[in-house]
């Protein structure tokens, strides 16, 4: 019988935790993204949650493809809004939407012709919003998020907002 020596017992080990470590990445992604001083963004994600979908659907809204959030949207306050081809109704205004891009949350979001007002973010089914802490920190996680991360969500915003403010300006569609 041949014996195995200490070299290729260590290889084995390494291999061995190598491919260990290979598989719990395919299956969880845990990210820790600082921005500043005062932002963590912690995220724990099954690769399952990440639906091309979803994915699909927000990469059309960055490149101008609006077709997919056409109709009628409405908050928990009862304010209506509607996208119309390129057209956003927001009470008396009238918006037309500019190809925007993704913030630094990799959130897809919408520019105005109105060079002056916020941008309309698009949160799809499964991403949280990012919320502002009263200690000045921005969290991404479903806890904070209190809006129906089952939904499909626009948020009309010019910076990170409260949990309230969220709860109380964020859209869903209409059926």
């Amino acid at each position: 019988m041949k014996k195995i020596g200490k070299g290729n017992l260590v290889l084995l080990a390494l291999v061995l935790v190598m491919s260990l470590a290979f598989i719990w990445s395919k299956n969880y992604k845990e990210k820790t993204i600082l921005f500043d001083d005062n932002i963590i963004l912690p995220q724990l994600m099954s690769h399952f949650e990440q639906g091309e979908t979803a994915e699909k659907l927000a990469a059309q809204i960055a490149q101008g493809d609006y077709s997919n959030i056409q109709g009628k949207w409405t908050t928990e306050e009862g304010v209506n809004c509607q996208i119309d081809g390129i057209r956003l109704l927001l009470g008396k205004r009238e918006y037309y939407m500019v190809k925007g891009g993704y913030d630094e949350y990799g959130i897809p979001y919408i520019m105005t012709d109105d060079k002056h007002s916020a941008k309309l973010y698009f949160y799809p089914v499964g991403k949280p919003i990012p919320t502002l802490q009263e200690d000045g920190t921005v969290v991404v996680s479903d806890m904070a998020d209190p809006s129906d991360t089952s939904k499909n969500r626009l948020l009309f915003a010019q910076t990170v907002l409260p949990s309230e403010q969220i709860k109380e300006n964020v859209f869903h569609q209409k059926n």
